[in-house]
Formats: structure tokens, C-alpha cells, sequence
């Protein structure tokens, strides 16, 4: 391929085509970061010490940063904190409404912060829509099994039933 066409008629490269394929690998340290580190090495006590005294006097920003070092944010969660009974059965709407007001007890009561709240929410969402997609696969399963209908005897999407030859009851 020439370098013509690798570019549409705009001039911006094709997708999946670098505009510089030999380009800077992943890792590799700017000029400008090397600089900064060579000029920190050594020197990493001072600045910590730096931080500490500048949080003592208030400075919200190091201390926010320190804390950030000393206490990283949470990875994961577990239900344990949101103190869903053991025996819940979580293949029933009512043990799912169950899980999910613990959850929101939980974060209305500052045990999980909101974000654990919303990933549990959205873990026991999907559980939901997983169960609803086996049941309705289920009963599907079940009608054709119980009547085999012949697709062609039945009446176009568009048709009415009254067109169809049935009656307002429903009985033809």
C-alpha cells in the first residue's frame, strides 16, 4: 500500500491506520520526563516532607494528595456490606427487590458509597434480565411444544383479526 492509500478523499488516515507507524512505543519516557525524574531523583524525601508541612498549614490540594497515597480508593466491594440475608433467593423478583433496597439502605446509610451502590445495582439488574430472558425462552419453549402452528396459516403482521376472519370476540 502507498501512503496515497492509506488516506481518504479528507485526507485523515484510513481506520486502523496509523498516520505514524513507527511512532513512540508504549513505555518509553519523554524527553521532558526524563528530565523531571532525573531532577526529583534523590530528592523524594524533601518533596514528601514539602507536602506534609504545606498539608499542615492547610493546603487542601496535599492533603487531598497524601491522603490519595496513603488511602487509595476502594477496587471492589462486597454484598457483605450491604447486608443481604443469606437465605435470599436471588432467582425471584422478590429476592431481587429484597437485594436491591438493602443496597439502597446501605448507601442511604453511608456503609457502601455510591459507586459500590451503582455496580451492585447494575450487577443485580443484569441478574434480573438474565432470569427474565431464560423464563420468557422457557415459555416460548413450552407454547410451541404444545401447539405446532402452521407460520403460513397465520394472518400478516398488518392485518386486523377482523380481516383475519375473526370476530370481536375472539372466536372464529
Amino acid at each position: 500500500m502507498t501512503a496515497n492509500s492509506l488516506r481518504l478523499s479528507n485526507g485523515q488516515f484510513v481506520p486502523g491506520h496509523s498516520g505514524n507507524p513507527g511512532g513512540k512505543a508504549p513505555g518509553v519516557k519523554t524527553r521532558l520526563s526524563k528530565q523531571l525524574f532525573e531532577r526529583v531523583e534523590g530528592e523524594y524525601g524533601a518533596i514528601i516532607d514539602t507536602l506534609i508541612n504545606a498539608a499542615k498549614k492547610g493546603d487542601v490540594r496535599a492533603a487531598t494528595f497524601l491522603a490519595s497515597l496513603i488511602v487509595p480508593k476502594a477496587k471492589f466491594i462486597t454484598a457483605d456490606a450491604a447486608d443481604l440475608p443469606e437465605d435470599l433467593d436471588l432467582a425471584t423478583a422478590e429476592g431481587l427487590a429484597v437485594a436491591h433496597g438493602a443496597v439502597v439502605a446501605a448507601a442511604a446509610s453511608g456503609r457502601i458509597d455510591p459507586d459500590a451502590a451503582n455496580a451492585l445495582s447494575a450487577l443485580i439488574g443484569e441478574h434480573r434480565r438474565v432470569l427474565e430472558t431464560v423464563t420468557l425462552e422457557r415459555r416460548i419453549r413450552h407454547i410451541e411444544a404444545r401447539k405446532v402452528v402452521n407460520l403460513d396459516d397465520l394472518p400478516d403482521a398488518h392485518t386486523s383479526p377482523l380481516e383475519a376472519g375473526e370476530d370481536d370476540r375472539g372466536d372464529s
